[in-house]
Order: structure tokens, then C-alpha cells, then sequence
């Protein structure tokens, strides 16, 4: 497995996964892939101080919420209830409905 495998299966296990592929064998075609999937393409040779400004910004940038972060959002949400039903209940009982 190469490292555009392992960052398409971190992505489809989680879609909110970023990544960081560090290569000697890059090409435009390699570097659009790793795109495609939500990383950062970093070609050899690199200044140490390029790895620390990459990890530095990837840390500043808002992180996508994963599905568990959803999952639970939504739960919190239905609990509270959603205006949408509570309307839907109340236009019922107005026609007489239950």
C-alpha cells in the first residue's frame, strides 16, 4: 500500500481526516490526487522549517466535524426538538387532526 491508498481508506473510514504525503517520486498527477483526498503533497527535498509552517497552518484551519461530532449534534437537536414537527403537530390539531 502507498501513501495515496492509506489516505483514500483514512478518508473513506473518515471523511474528515486531513493528511500529509511526503514523497521523492512526485508528479503534477500525484500532487492533484492528494488533493482530490483532503492531504497536503510536500516533495523532497524540504526545509525543515516548510514541515513546521505545514503543521503550523493545518493546525490553525477549521477541522471538518466527524460523523460522531454529527451523530451527536443531530441527537441534541431532535431532543430539543425541530420547529418543522412542532408545526406539523399544531397544523394538525388545528384541523381538528391529533
Amino acid at each position: 500500500m502507498d501513501g495515496l491508498e492509506l489516505l483514500d481508506r483514512a478518508q473513506r473510514i473518515r471523511p474528515e481526516t486531513r493528511g500529509v504525503l511526503i514523497t521523492a517520486y512526485g508528479s503534477p498527477e500525484v500532487e492533484r490526487k492528494v488533493r482530490q483526498l483532503a492531504g497536503v503533497y510536500l516533495p523532497k527535498p524540504f526545509h525543515l522549517g516548510d514541515i513546521i509552517q505545514l503543521i503550523e497552518r493545518l493546525l490553525k484551519e477549521p477541522r471538518l466535524p466527524s460523523r460522531a461530532e454529527c451523530a451527536a449534534a443531530s441527537r441534541a437537536g431532535n431532543r430539543r426538538g425541530d420547529s418543522r414537527h412542532r408545526r406539523t403537530k399544531d397544523s394538525a390539531s388545528d384541523r381538528g387532526g391529533v
